[in-house]
């Protein structure tokens, strides 16, 4: 804020700027979770299948909460506020409402692969066996939401099963990477995970060891040289 307010003095009285020449501070840039590895976050979701749950509907919404974050890439708040009304399994469809961004955030929709499908079909089967009909797509016993401590609870008991130390704030940047080095064009991965600015998707394209490994062995001055057999 000084700076611009010397510059005028100095350009209007002259008066001397402590600021001539003095470069401005460096912008720090914003740090992104580390994404997980596939092997990961199979892991991961193996251990939400396996954990000795109280029931099998806990053991169905754990396993769809965290599914619905690897492969839809939710965040935290837009999976406590989804609605029921908003996953629609004939469409593999998951509407988000108003999501993270300015003027209250925008709406998209995330598409299901077969796999979170399948997940959410068998939760979704055990939440109309027992009734419920909360408005909110993950409800607990009582027919109430998920709360934000119960959702923390789940995230603690299959990290420390899984053996993975992960937080759920990890398992999207994961979807936006693994998005990108499936090859799915950036500017799809922009409206797939909602961003404002295609260069906030940018960010994520964090290269792994084995791409640069695999890009190397790749790599070959003369390609018809090498088929043939030739040094």
């Amino acid at each position: 804020m000084l700076r611009p307010f010397f510059h005028y003095l100095e350009k209007k009285h002259g008066v001397p700027n402590p600021y001539r020449g003095a470069k401005a501070p460096p912008i720090p840039r914003h740090r992104l979770p580390k994404a997980l590895k596939p092997e990961q976050l199979e892991r991961i979701l193996a251990a939400a299948r396996n954990y000795p749950w109280r029931t099998e509907l806990q053991r169905a919404r754990g396993v769809a909460m965290i599914a619905v974050m690897i492969y839809g890439g939710l965040r935290k708040g837009e999976v406590l506020r989804l609605q029921y009304a908003d996953v629609n399994l004939e469409e593999g469809t998951i509407r988000i409402v108003a999501g993270k961004g300015r003027f209250g955030g925008k709406d998209r929709t995330v598409y299901m692969p077969a796999e979170l499908r399948a997940l959410l079909t068998q939760y979704i089967s055990l939440r109309r066996q027992h009734g419920f009909t909360c408005p909110e797509f993950f409800a607990t016993r009582g027919n109430r939401p998920l709360s934000e401590i119960q959702f923390r609870r789940v995230i603690a008991c299959v990290r420390e099963a899984s053996g993975v130390d992960f937080f759920a704030h990890a398992l999207r940047p994961s979807y936006i990477t693994m998005l990108l080095r499936s090859g799915v064009p950036i500017h799809v991965v922009q409206t797939l995970a909602g961003h404002a600015d295609i260069a906030t998707t940018a960010m994520y394209t964090a290269v792994w060891d084995e791409d640069k490994r695999a890009a190397v062995q790749r790599f070959r001055l003369n390609k018809s040289r090498y088929r043939r057999g030739k040094t």
